[in-house]
């Protein structure tokens, strides 16, 4: 280490001899990392915002008013799709498995009591329309309840749009209006619109069973809310910076006042704090992409929001054994790059490895027992013939 070096280290470390000069830089410091934080936070605009950007970034964002956790798709009987990602970001891994279980258990109770319904509404339907069309082709497909209790026959009157069937059975009104004699139409017509009245009533019963599933979610709202740690793209990286920062800083504090307890307050050992401020947070990238590649023997949720903050503030407070998990997972990760004594030899008797005119300066080498014939003989004989052999070569590409 240089004297110039030294001296500053010196200067720094009388400059901090002081433990409550130690201690005030410390807050000072801790106060701007918050300051610039909270500014960073202002930048990136209201929760709502960042869900929308996150939206045309194609996210799956923690708004439920924008990414509901649980959708339910208009077409077949209480289709839905469930968002775990969007749970985890409040819920911790338990929680979402009993909800989704829960759920699931619910949806098929409510599906099963909707199948039901259907399959009487079919069987109305079928009483109503079939004998008009004694000798003439049904105009309705109507599902076969025959069916009903077979896996294929149960997807059939899963998979029955009601609207569809709907509209037809209104074309169907204006044909038997249009074409059919008042005798045959009038008994005909009330029973197409029964059957209209009784599919209304069965679309706004599944309709409101999709609701009542919805509503679940409400069940389980989290105790406090976490949504402005969410940032689109790699918002997330600032997030756990500042927060290693801040268990740095209360790592330090604590530190210093064990230190000051106890009458063994050292300004060497403070002046370690500077380093560490560059060092923790980049440590702290490396553990989380570490965790996040699934190589390490650790079970974790990057996505639970309130877990998140806490780990990144905890990279910070304990930053000084981070080194040695770093230095381990980096001696596992290159071991396999170790050279193979069997391929470097292999390489060596490659043709492409041998010098370029090995073959061609056989002939030429000297017989010169001293060093210095030996250089002459190389600047005479060696040096000219390698010239024309390059000069052939050109010319041959020339052609």
């Amino acid at each position: 280490m240089s004297t110039k070096t030294l001296k500053n280290k010196a200067l720094l470390e009388n400059f901090f001899n002081s433990s409550e000069r130690a201690t005030v830089t410390t807050i000072l410091l801790f106060l701007l990392f918050i300051l610039m934080y909270l500014f960073f936070q202002v930048a990136q605009g209201t929760t709502v915002e960042r869900c929308k950007m996150g939206i045309k970034l194609k996210e799956l964002t923690p708004c439920t008013q924008l990414t509901p956790p649980i959708i339910f798709y208009k077409d077949g009987l209480l289709e839905y799709e469930i968002h775990e990602t969007v749970l985890e970001k409040f819920y911790d891994s338990q929680s979402v498995e009993e909800f989704i279980e829960d759920f699931e258990h619910k949806a098929s109770q409510e599906k099963n009591i909707l199948l039901d319904k259907r399959a009487y509404f079919f069987r109305q339907a079928s009483r109503a329309i079939s004998p008009h069309y004694v000798n003439k082709p049904m105009p309705i497909n109507i599902p076969i309840l025959d069916t009903f209790t077979s896996e294929q026959g149960r997807k059939v009157f899963e998979e029955m749009k009601l609207n569809n069937f709907l509209a037809k059975i209104a074309l169907l009104k204006k044909d038997v209006q249009l074409n059919w004699t008042n005798s045959e139409s009038n008994l005909y017509l009330i029973q197409l619109d029964d059957l209209q009245i009784d599919i209304k009533s069965l679309i706004q019963r599944q309709e409101a069973s999709a609701k009542l599933l919805e509503e679940r979610i409400e069940t389980l709202k989290p105790q406090l809310n976490f949504l402005w740690l969410y940032h689109p793209g790699s918002g997330w990286i600032v997030e756990l910076v500042f927060w290693s920062l801040f268990g740095l800083c209360c790592c330090t504090l604590v530190n210093n006042i064990r230190d000051v307890r106890n009458n063994e307050y050292n300004a060497k050992r403070y002046t370690l704090f500077f380093p560490r401020i560059f060092l923790a947070p980049i440590m702290s990238v490396v553990v989380v992409a570490l965790i996040s590649s699934g190589y390490m023997e650790y079970n974790s949720n990057l996505n639970n929001f309130p877990y998140f903050l806490a780990l990144a503030f905890f990279l910070g407070f304990n930053s000084e054994s981070l080194n040695a998990i770093i230095q381990n997972t980096s001696n596992k990760l290159l071991q396999p790059l170790a050279f193979s004594k069997e391929k470097m030899l292999a390489a060596n008797k490659k043709i492409r490895y041998l010098p370029k005119f090995q073959d061609e300066l056989k002939n030429v080498r000297p017989t010169s027992a001293t060093m210095s014939e030996i250089r002459d003989h190389a600047k005479v004989r060696i040096k000219p013939e390698s010239e024309k052999q390059v000069l052939k070569m050109y010319a041959k590409e020339s052609e």
